[in-house]
């Protein structure tokens, strides 16, 4: 469900009940799935704050991760060819069926990128990740990634 309340204020809303069903030990769970996303425009830039509960798949046990993340992007184009972006996020992500896996996670990025042609770009980024395992400290780390590509891209026609 999607509603513009101005020209430059929209909602986005999605929403359903996911059943999680683990083999061993025999267990199944349901709960609420879903994605609120809230955008604005300004006259230089566009912001958007997302947040997200979903069930990813397990890493580590092999048993499904409840996740709960909360976003906030700000970008901004700097030129015609230049645009610019920031973001970060708040996530949690826990076992559904017990607590052998309970982590926070807190993210930032920044991009700057160029347009080369009409189905290219140059980009530079970095990006910081702050991951505390809250069962098991020695798996708790902090990223830090510098990248430097090319991003191909196409327009969609319907």
């Amino acid at each position: 469900m999607s509603h513009r309340f101005t020209p430059t204020f929209s909602v986005e809303a999605l929403g359903g009940v996911s059943i999680t069903k683990t083999d061993i030990p025999d267990n199944r769970t349901t709960g609420f799935r879903g994605d609120l996303a809230l955008s604005k425009t300004f006259e230089r830039g566009t912001a958007s704050l997302v947040y997200r509960q979903s069930v990813l798949p397990g890493t580590q046990g092999n048993e499904p991760i409840d996740a709960k993340q909360l976003s906030l992007l700000y970008a901004v184009p700097l030129s015609p060819r230049w645009d610019f972006s920031i973001t970060g996020a708040y996530g949690l992500y826990k076992s559904v069926d017990d607590t052998s896996q309970n982590k926070r996670d807190i993210t930032g990025s920044a991009e700057v990128s160029y347009k080369l042609a009409r189905y290219a770009s140059a980009l530079a980024s970095y990006s910081y990740t702050d991951s505390k395992d809250k069962n098991n400290s020695v798996n708790s780390y902090q990223n830090n990634v510098f990248l430097i590509g090319i991003k191909l891209f196409t327009e969609a026609k319907l």
